[in-house]
């Protein structure tokens, strides 16, 4: 019975964290590219807007992928697998 409800706070925790991560990325790589034919025409630093937010998405997206790595390891794992050896 224990077990169960680890299992089940271990899965809701998973989905929760995935979740947050997913809208995220939603947000970054849609929602802001709307906007970019809009802002085809404002020029910064000699090229256009929308180039630089394709270059911004890109980063957060990879900044995003190695935050969910680092925050499944560091909080999900390690505080549901605590009392397991780490010796495999």
């Amino acid at each position: 019975m224990v077990a169960d409800k680890i299992e089940r706070l271990y899965w809701r925790t998973v989905l929760t964290i995935t979740s947050i991560f997913t809208i995220a990325w939603f947000i970054v790589t849609y929602v802001v590219h709307a906007f970019a034919p809009q802002l085809h025409k404002i020029v910064v630093n000699g090229a256009p807007l929308n180039w630089w937010l394709i270059q911004g998405s890109i980063s957060i997206g990879i900044i995003l992928a190695f935050l969910y790595a680092l925050v499944m390891n560091n909080y999900v794992d390690k505080k549901f697998y605590k009392n397991r050896e780490s010796g495999r």
